[in-house]
């Protein structure tokens, strides 16, 4: 089968084995291309840089009311308070949401007790219990030596 093209007044006749065959070609260049797909990094927004900062889009103004709240020892927590500070439409706070990480905050988070120093030689079984690791059986055993 052969096709007729005009091109600027002139005929130009392609086979459709010579299409294919182009084609082919054409295909197999495109599959040694290599995918590029560049890694994303997420931003936490407490340390913000103006790289950081205009990468994400962020306005000039946007970003120093963010760099005035986090250098007052404060911390943003969500989204949302993001938002709030740096006066953001909903808009831009949806598109750059998948470049911001926050911290996760722990709740029921339990100090540690201060820790008592006593005399080895002179705790109880009781006293050698609150030790990690050691149980009933082992504290009865060094506390009869």
């Amino acid at each position: 089968m052969v096709a007729i093209h005009e091109k600027g007044g002139g005929n130009i006749e392609t086979n459709a084995e010579e299409m294919a065959y182009y084609q082919a070609q054409l295909d197999s260049l495109k599959a040694l291309q290599p995918i590029h797909n560049p890694k994303v990094f997420l931003i936490n927004p407490n340390f913000m840089s103006d790289y950081n900062a205009y990468v994400l889009g962020l306005s000039p103004e946007a970003f120093d009311c963010i760099q005035d709240f986090t250098q007052s020892e404060k911390r943003l927590k969500s989204l949302s308070e993001f938002q709030k500070i740096a006066q953001l439409p909903d808009s831009l706070v949806t598109r750059m949401s998948k470049r911001l990480s926050f911290p996760i905050i722990r709740k029921n988070y339990k100090e540690k007790a201060p820790v008592v120093k006593k005399e080895l030689n002179k705790a109880t079984a009781e006293d050698l219990q609150q030790v990690r690791g050691v149980g009933k059986v082992l504290s009865e055993r060094n506390c009869k030596i």
